[in-house]
């Protein structure tokens, strides 16, 4: 508002004075990729809910285990693109909250993206198993545990890339939230 008070009186425009100006071009990007991430995330975590409720019932055999197990974490990285949608959508009008969602959904998303190729290439070596030797039967506990030792492995990387950031994070929130305060 006091931007456009200024270019009425006719008064000069300075650089400094970016950060008053309506960032309609920003506001139109977040809201685009906020409502594609809220709809994405929405058909993930209703599709695969339908999957994993299909593969619940034979849990104990070992595909279906690794495709329940798929599911879950692809529910996992809906649930992260629905946070992603909220952080585009407090980008617009209230930026401070959008960072403390970041916290959240960053490592939510790395690590669900990470285990779901995990998971995909576990579930190539079971198949190419299953083909070359037919009567081997592979135990579901070694599958589940070397998920849960992936997953627990690079969730404590997670967390500490975000805690290791989050030192910097006033900063970085000046930089961001005050442009031309500090050219």
């Amino acid at each position: 508002k006091q931007w456009y008070q200024r270019r009425v009186r006719g008064e000069p425009d300075v650089v400094t004075d970016f950060h008053d100006r309506p960032n309609y071009l920003g506001d139109a990007f977040y809201f685009s990729a906020g409502t594609v991430d809220l709809w994405l995330g929405v058909q993930a975590v209703v599709m695969n809910l339908l999957v994993i409720s299909f593969y619940l019932k034979s849990y104990k055999k070992v595909v279906p285990c690794m495709y329940l197990m798929m599911a879950m974490c692809d529910t996992a990285t809906g649930l992260s693109a629905l946070l992603l949608s909220a952080l585009f959508f407090s980008l617009t009008k209230h930026p401070a909250a959008a960072v403390d969602l970041a916290y959240v959904a960053y490592p939510l998303s790395s690590v669900t993206f990470k285990v779901s190729v995990f998971l995909n290439l576990s579930i190539a070596i079971v198949r190419t198993i299953n083909i070359s030797w037919p009567f081997y039967r592979m135990g579901v506990t070694v599958l589940v545990g070397s998920t849960c030792v992936y997953t627990l492995s690079w969730a404590a990387f997670s967390w500490w890339q975000v805690s290791r950031f989050s030192r910097h994070i006033t900063v970085i929130e000046n930089y961001i939230f005050e442009p031309g305060q500090h050219q």
